[in-house]
């Protein structure tokens, strides 16, 4: 089971169901099936689009995105749910995009940015650098013997990640921490305000889906820097190319 968000864009807001639906992993396309005939399909019937098995607006994502002052009239305020993190005033699930304040969500996620690389800094200064977690994955191999106990052993001996168990910010991150923050400062800051507002996907006005990378069980993805940076740089793009009276709203995707 995964959760991650995805920025829906729409004319109207109504029509957030209809433009999903062709997403829905509980729909079944395979003709075959429809007419109670034996499955052809290999390795299993399904919708070939699939990207979710059910969502809901806002989610562990409520309030999104800023808006701008007096505004609230015109966004989808958050309502709060058992999956909600902690609302506050002036945020909001989503809305035309002349009522989102981007630049300012875009200025808080580089102060966060500059944030985390201090601690990042602090925590990590005088240590070697450290080999990726890709390194030692790359090698496990059960012909010459190097097991993923090995792997993880070795990884966890190096003194930056020793050094980082002294901060529950990095011992419990799902991503490996070198290669996001083993980087220049400025480059870890500009990386933060790419991804501010594009979230995961982002689901065009024509229907087009698009992501960072597949996204599968308990987080699990096929994502690499590469395809991040491209999606960053195209979503954002394409975002800033809406006319701004376009919806914005963020959806919490399960799958």
């Amino acid at each position: 089971m995964s959760h991650y968000p995805v920025i829906v864009c729409t004319d109207n807001p109504a029509d957030i169901e209809a433009k999903l639906a062709p997403f829905d992993e509980n729909v079944e396309v395979c003709q075959d099936c429809q007419e109670g005939e034996d499955c052809k399909q290999d390795p299993e019937c399904g919708n070939p689009q699939a990207k979710w098995d059910w969502w809901v607006v806002g989610g562990r994502w409520g309030g999104y995105f800023p808006h701008k002052p007096r505004q609230e009239p015109h966004v989808i305020m958050p309502e709060k749910q058992w999956s909600s993190p902690d609302l506050k005033a002036g945020y909001c699930d989503g809305g035309p995009k002349f009522a989102l304040d981007l630049d300012r969500m875009r200025q808080e996620e580089m102060d966060e940015a500059r944030e985390r690389y201090a601690e990042w800094t602090k925590l990590t200064a005088g240590t070697p650098d450290a080999l990726p977690w890709s390194t030692f994955a790359e090698n496990i191999s059960e012909g010459n013997g190097y097991t993923i106990q090995q792997a993880r052993k070795e990884y966890a001996a190096q003194p930056r990640i020793k050094a980082l168990e002294a901060s529950d910010r990095f011992r419990y991150m799902m991503d490996d921490p070198v290669p996001l923050f083993q980087v220049p400062e400025a480059l870890y800051v500009e990386r933060g305000r790419a991804q501010a507002v594009p979230g995961w996907g982002v689901l065009t006005l024509d229907g087009r889906w698009m992501e960072q990378g597949s996204m599968g069980w308990w987080g699990m993805n096929d994502a690499t820097e590469g395809s991040k940076i491209g999606y960053w740089e195209a979503a954002n793009a394409y975002i800033e190319s809406l006319p701004d009276e376009t919806f914005l709203i963020c959806v919490d995707c399960h799958i």
